[in-house]
């Protein structure tokens, strides 16, 4: 009796910790509460549903020019030419105008070094090379550059706290994203379509305001926008700033970046890489007194003075940042810039109604199941159904707080897998149930005998059941889409609940029930 109590306590306490972790999907929100629940999916809590664009064609140019400058920079270096090459880009093709000897070895040998040959074509006429670049070659490319695009749309999109949002691959160029409970669509939007792309020019100080009205500008300067900060006695207004062409620094120098504030003002504090560190300590103890333009897609954020040599690898960017922007540029510098401009192409706003009537559907479904069930065990089992019918309270409890304490996603198919899983909940105890009745007519045991060799020997086959169903939803949760997903996390879960609820918490159930009433027949 002693070690029935005992694991009597043990059930009890299991069950009430599972309604306390259970408690926040159905309480607003308590202190008393953990923050850990339930996140409801598109389909339930509404949301916004965006189809994303890669302008893949950017990509395939930016690679040619960089096969073509390979190629003629390689030339130069390992050839003296009578006269230099000259070079035209059409489509995917590169055209060479020399008759020089040697040319075509050479440009064959740096193609090599760049691509594999299977990937590209060589046309020789008597002043012409025409390198044709092979579009599998693009191909190829463009599958890591989609994965690339889906990580940094995952981290800026994670990071602005959004959780459990879909992202797929739709076509060869389109990205499907689905971001449940996101009510703000200008600030997603704006940051999913930011390149992101973040760099650090030397400012020309020389350079006058007439001299960009005269478009006099000399080689290797150009004129980027800048907003200047607003006083007392005037507005904001945006000015131009020349600077140098080649940036002395890159985004991907950033390691870290956060907001904060200073002095009651908005901030970005930034820190830099192991070579980033020794660029920019490089860089700063060359421009002493100089401006540095720190410019994300080609709009200079700001402008400051350098002052000193900085060596601490850290630093920060200040300006005229609400909250939201400087949390913003955080995230971008964060996850990085994006490989290629990317463009919304569709944009669909799901209310939530639809959700409101298809959980007020599936929860009327899992009610109207479970009363089904608890009748149908009554009915057949009597005693040993009421408590059948208690372990299937105990495992809708049990699964609920396990999907809450992952934060799992609750989707449509998700309920599907909650009102099958709990259909499936009582074939363990009728497996069981009808073990004790063949041991109890077979062999007319005790009752107390028949109940341990009705657990004993339908164990086996409750496991082998079970885990081949749960291999069924792991390889579901594999290779499914976002939606089978769902579905597989819950159907798993449940199962499991199931066979412990089933197993441990009914046998602890019978066992006092049979001390308290002592039954002479367990009338199966």
């Amino acid at each position: 009796m002693k070690k029935i109590y005992l694991q009597l306590i043990f059930v009890m306490m299991t069950f009430l910790l599972s309604v306390y972790i259970s408690l926040p999907n159905f309480v607003e929100d308590k202190d008393y509460l953990l923050s850990n629940k339930l996140n409801l999916g598109l389909d339930i809590r509404g949301g916004i549903s965006l189809v994303i664009e890669a302008d893949l064609s950017t990509h395939e140019q930016e690679q040619m020019l960089s096969i073509k400058q390979s190629i003629v920079n390689s030339i130069n270096k390992g050839l003296e030419l009578k006269k230099p090459l000259t070079t035209k880009i059409l489509g995917n093709s590169i055209t060479f105008e020399s008759n020089e000897h040697g040319l075509i070895a050479k440009i064959q040998s740096v193609l090599d070094s760049i691509i594999s040959s299977q990937f590209y074509e060589i046309d020789i006429s008597e002043e012409n090379i025409v390198l044709t670049i092979k579009k599998a070659f693009f191909k190829n490319n463009q599958n890591s550059l989609i994965e690339r695009i889906i990580e940094v749309i995952r981290y800026r999109i994670d990071a602005t706290g959004v959780q459990e949002i879909t992202i797929q691959r739709q076509g060869e160029s389109s990205i499907l994203v689905q971001i449940p409970g996101a009510s703000d669509r200008s600030a997603i939007k704006n940051i999913l379509s930011q390149t992101g792309s973040l760099k650090i020019h030397l400012v020309d100080m020389n350079i006058t305001n007439q001299d960009i009205i005269d478009h006099n500008l000399p080689l290797g300067i150009k004129v980027l926008p800048m907003m200047k900060d607003k006083d007392e006695s005037s507005e904001s207004q945006i000015i131009q700033v020349p600077v140098m062409i080649q940036p002395v620094m890159s985004g991907e120098m950033i390691a870290d970046a956060y907001n904060t504030t200073h002095m009651g003002k908005h901030i970005v504090n930034f820190k830099l890489t192991d070579l980033g560190t020794r660029k920019f300590a490089e860089v700063t103890k060359n421009n002493v007194g100089n401006a540095l333009a720190i410019v994300l897609d080609n709009k200079i954020i700001t402008a400051p003075i350098i002052n000193e040599v900085i060596l601490t690898g850290s630093g920060q960017i200040s300006g005229s940042f609400s909250f939201e922007s400087a949390k913003q540029i955080a995230i971008l510098l964060r996850s990085g810039s994006l490989p290629v401009p990317v463009k919304i192409v569709q944009e669909n706003l799901i209310g939530p109604t639809l959700g409101r009537e298809a959980v007020s559907s599936g929860a009327n479904a899992v009610i109207i199941g479970c009363l089904a069930v608890i009748l149908i065990m009554i009915g057949f089992y009597r005693a040993l159904g009421f408590i059948a019918s208690i372990g299937l309270i105990c495992n809708l409890t049990l699964m609920l707080a396990v999907l809450s304490l992952i934060e799992a996603t609750l989707t449509l198919p998700g309920i599907a897998g909650i009102a099958l899983t709990l259909g499936m909940a009582v074939d363990a105890n009728v497996l069981i149930y009808e073990r004790m009745r063949e041991e109890h007519y077979k062999s007319q045991k005790s009752v107390l005998q028949t109940i341990k060799k009705g657990y004993d020997k339908a164990l086996r086959t409750i496991l082998d059941s079970n885990i081949t169903t749960v291999i069924v939803a792991l390889l579901l949760y594999v290779f499914g889409s976002s939606t089978i997903k769902g579905f597989a996390v819950t159907l798993i879960i449940g199962i499991i609940c199931s066979m412990i609820t089933a197993v441990i918490f009914t046998k602890v159930l019978i066992e006092l029930w049979y001390d308290i009433a002592k039954p002479k027949d367990l009338k199966l």
